[in-house]
């Protein structure tokens, strides 16, 4: 255990901590009737664990709300890539439809007979 898991007045490895008043005991230190009737003394390796487990819960919890809040704007923006392509296609749709029309309308344009010229004998 490294020094800082020791009690600094007995030099042992602390093996109880009080969560009210955020101590640490070894196990010649005198703990108070209060601390052990009142707060409830538990042991440090459970201590640490479960210090452990909430930072490790609260450090997912935070990456979870990252994902979300990515995933939340990858959705945007996909929405808005749809909704621009679907303009855009109704663009090009409009512009497809107007080159059709002039093209309708070249096509079928009235023939000019007068530069055209009639056989002058007639067929048999």
């Amino acid at each position: 255990m490294s020094t800082s898991h020791l009690c600094p007045t007995h030099k042992r490895e602390l093996f109880y901590y009080c969560k009210t008043c955020k101590q640490f005991y070894c196990g010649i230190c005198e703990i108070s009737n209060e601390c052990r009737n009142v707060h409830g003394i538990t042991q440090t390796l459970y201590f640490f664990e479960t210090e452990i487990i909430s930072d490790f819960i609260k450090e997912e919890d935070s990456v979870i709300k990252n994902i979300d809040t990515s995933l939340d704007a990858i959705a945007s923006i996909m929405q808005d890539l749809s909704e621009h392509a679907n303009s855009e296609k109704k663009k090009q749709i409009a512009m497809q439809h107007k080159i059709v029309e002039e093209m309708n309308k070249k096509l079928l344009k009235p023939v000019s007979y007068t530069h055209l010229t009639l056989p002058t004998t007639p067929y048999v």
